[in-house]
């Protein structure tokens, strides 16, 4: 895995399935409600997540949420 840097996007970092989990956690969702969503177990997201939080270098929900946003945010 390449170095991580403060200019290193969500998009080029995550998997599309990845991007669909952190899409609903910035929203401000459960990993319950998100599996319902994608068709996965609660047990599967919180999966997701730990390899999201390692790959965003994000430590919690609350920060992958505000990372994603900013990102969105500066595409508008």
């Amino acid at each position: 895995m390449p170095p991580i840097t403060q200019s290193t996007l969500l998009k080029d970092l995550l998997t599309t399935k990845e991007l669909a989990v952190t899409k609903l956690v910035a929203a401000g969702h459960s990993n319950a409600y998100i599996g319902i969503e994608l068709g996965a177990k609660a047990g599967t997201i919180a999966n997701h997540l730990a390899s999201i939080f390692k790959k965003s270098r994000c430590a919690n929900r609350t920060q992958l949420a505000a990372k994603y946003l900013a990102e969105c945010n500066s595409n508008a």
